[in-house]
C-alpha cells in the first residue's frame, strides 16, 4: 500500500505539471423577462433551466428571485412598492433545475403582464421558456414567453480577454438595444441581488444589435481581470415588428482558476483528489473499445 501510495503522489504531481493548460470554472448570475402571453391572468409559476449541448446537468446555485412592479401586477397596492418599484415574489420552492413561486405569492400577472427573473447557475445554463409554466390557482396555463436569452459571457485564458456572445435562437429578428458592457466590476456585487449593479469602467461598443434567427455576434471587453472581478452586460431586447415590448437581458460572469491536480473540483489539492485518483489508476473508458469500459 505504501509503495502505491508513492507511486500515485510520483504519477498525479507529474500530471499536474504537464498540464497543457489550466482551465477555469465560470460561475454567472443573469436575468431573463418573462411574459404572460396566455391570454388569461396567472398567479403562480413553474419555472425550469435548460442546458446546453456539451452539458451534463443544469441547476439554480441558489433560490432565484423573481420580481415585478405594480404596474404588471394586479394586487393589493399596499404590498408593492411606491412609485412602483420593483417587488420580490416569495413563497418559492426550489431543487436542483426547477424552482415553484406558490399561488398568488406576486398577486395576479394580467394577460400582456410581465416579471423579471434573477438567478445563478451552472455556465451556459438558461431558462426553459418551454417547459416552464404559468398556472392559476394551481392549473396548468400554458408556458412563459421569452424574447432572447442572457448573452454568453467567456473569457480566452491564453490571451486575457472576456466577450459577451448575442445570440438568437428563436424565430424571428430580434435587436438588442441600450447594450452597455462593464468590465472588472468587484465580487463583492456578485449575487442575484447586486449583480446588475456596475461598479467597474464600461467599455465601448454598440449600442444595439439586429440579429435575424440563428445570427450570433461576439463583443469584446477587452483584457479583464480575470482573478479578482466579473464582467457584466446588460440590455434590453425587442422583436422588430414590436419594438416597443421590452425584455430585459443581463449577464454578469466570472472565472475561477482551476489548480492543475483539482480532481473533485472543490478548489482545494488534498488527500481526497490522491484517493480518486489512486481508485482509478489505469481505468480507461473509451466506446470504440471493447475491452475499456469504465463502470462506476
Amino acid at each position: 500500500m505504501k509503495t502505491r501510495f508513492i507511486y500515485v503522489v510520483i504519477i498525479f504531481a507529474l500530471v499536474s505539471i504537464q498540464s497543457p493548460s489550466t482551465p477555469a470554472k465560470e460561475k454567472t448570475c443573469k436575468r431573463q423577462t418573462i411574459k404572460n402571453d396566455t391570454g388569461g391572468p396567472v398567479n403562480d409559476l413553474k419555472l425550469r433551466l435548460k442546458k446546453s449541448k456539451n452539458q451534463k446537468s443544469s441547476k439554480f446555485s441558489e433560490k432565484p428571485k423573481l420580481w415585478h412592479t405594480e404596474d404588471s401586477v394586479d394586487t393589493n397596492k399596499d404590498d408593492i412598492n411606491d412609485d412602483g418599484e420593483r417587488k420580490e415574489a416569495t413563497s418559492l420552492s426550489s431543487e436542483g433545475e426547477c424552482a415553484q413561486w406558490a399561488q398568488n405569492s406576486f398577486g395576479t400577472i394580467p394577460p400582456g403582464g410581465k416579471a423579471d427573473i434573477d438567478y445563478r447557475s451552472t455556465k451556459e445554463t438558461n431558462l426553459d421558456a418551454k417547459n416552464s409554466r404559468w398556472t392559476l390557482d394551481g392549473n396548468d396555463v400554458n408556458s412563459v414567453t421569452i424574447l432572447g436569452e442572457p448573452m454568453e459571457v467567456t473569457y480566452v485564458l491564453s490571451i486575457g480577454e472576456g466577450s459577451a456572445r448575442f445570440i438568437n435562437s428563436g424565430d424571428v429578428a430580434i435587436t438588442y438595444d441600450n447594450i452597455r458592457l462593464f468590465k472588472n466590476n468587484s465580487l463583492s456585487n456578485f449575487n442575484i441581488l447586486d449583480f446588475m449593479d456596475p461598479t467597474g469602467t464600461q467599455v465601448s461598443a454598440p449600442n444595439s444589435v439586429r440579429l435575424y434567427p440563428n445570427e450570433s455576434v461576439v463583443l469584446s471587453f477587452g483584457i479583464v481581470d480575470v482573478n479578482n472581478t466579473y464582467q457584466l452586460c446588460l440590455a434590453d431586447v425587442y422583436e422588430d415588428a414590436d419594438p416597443n415590448n421590452l425584455f430585459e437581458i443581463a449577464s454578469g460572469a466570472y472565472w475561477m482558476l482551476e489548480i492543475p491536480g483539482d480532481v473533485d473540483g472543490d478548489s482545494y489539492v488534498n488527500f481526497i483528489d490522491f484517493e480518486i485518483l489512486a481508485d482509478n489508476w489505469l481505468q480507461c473508458n473509451e466506446p470504440e473499445d471493447p475491452n475499456c469500459i469504465w463502470e462506476p
